[in-house]
């Protein structure tokens, strides 16, 4: 508990240009509230963990100005570890949070960071593409997202005998 979680994912984004800070927070609360997903924690069961969707999370936010600082890069350095080392509560959704760092008059650092149990490398770029989208239409990305419940239905329905066969032939010979 008190080591860094290898589980623990940061994405850095370099923006250049002028950021409406406020417009970038309420894109990224709205693919929070889009996103089952990026709403659930985990909780230890006597039966086994299990995942608790929330109907509503509010996104940590945080942002900083590094303008005018004798050691910028190593300002910007020192928040980096510090984020990465800071731990998720799995049982306090969301398990995502931004911090918006402006570098000079025109420079930001976009950090998402996430727990791996919410985003993969398949899904971050999505997560980005969606918030860089909601971002320049000034709202949220219109329509409903696909239903996390209905994916796992899905994946309940699939054939696990017919999957495990498809993987030992895929993988065959590989040690």
């Amino acid at each position: 508990a008190d080591a860094p979680d290898d589980y623990t994912v940061q994405t850095a984004l370099e923006l250049a240009g002028t950021v409406d800070a406020a417009r970038l927070r309420a894109a990224a609360q709205s693919v929070v509230d889009r996103h089952d997903s990026l709403r659930a924690a985990f909780r230890d069961t006597a039966a086994g963990p299990v995942q608790l969707v929330r109907h509503t999370a509010v996104l940590p936010w945080r942002e900083t100005d590094l303008r005018g600082r004798a050691d910028t890069d190593g300002e910007l350095a020192r928040i980096l570890d510090t984020d990465r080392a800071d731990r998720f509560d799995l049982t306090a959704a969301p398990l995502l949070r931004i911090h918006l760092i402006r570098t000079a008059d025109d420079r930001y650092r976009l950090l998402l960071t996430n727990h791996h149990l919410v985003l993969d490398g398949w899904s971050t770029p999505l997560l980005v593409a969606e918030l860089l989208t909601a971002y320049a239409a000034g709202a949220a990305v219109p329509g409903p997202a696909p239903s996390f419940r209905n994916h796992l239905a899905w994946l309940a329905g699939r054939d696990a005998v017919a999957a495990r066969t498809a993987w030992a032939r895929a993988l065959d010979g590989i040690d």
